[in-house]
């Protein structure tokens, strides 16, 4: 499978999800599976503003 297209179908399908820890943890569900990625802080403005993204909607549907 084309390295773009995952990536995109990752991003695309990214939900947010409270996690138990002091970290976000978002949910990635694809026609594949599903994956759980961890934001750490490390890359803070990254991390925020994918939060923002997610929580917009801008991800739900694509």
């Amino acid at each position: 499978m084309n390295r773009a297209l995952l990536i995109f179908l990752w991003i695309a399908a990214a939900t947010f999800l409270q996690a138990q820890t002091r970290y976000p943890v978002i949910v990635i569900e694809t026609n594949y599976g599903t994956m759980k990625a961890m934001l750490y802080d490390d890359t803070p403005r990254h991390g925020d503003h994918y939060l923002k993204l997610i929580k917009e909607g801008y991800f739900n549907g694509t």
